[in-house]
């Protein structure tokens, strides 16, 4: 029981993470973006 619990919590965690992740590399590209447009 315990085992099923931590591997869904695991798995929730993990795709939080790699939610967060590509949401912080778009923010990065679009303030990339941005200064080279401002150049």
């Amino acid at each position: 029981m315990n085992e099923e619990i931590s591997l869904a919590v695991t798995r929730r965690s993990n795709e939080n993470l790699s939610v967060c992740h590509s949401f912080l590399s778009r923010e990065l590209t679009d303030a990339y973006a941005i200064r080279s447009e401002k150049g």
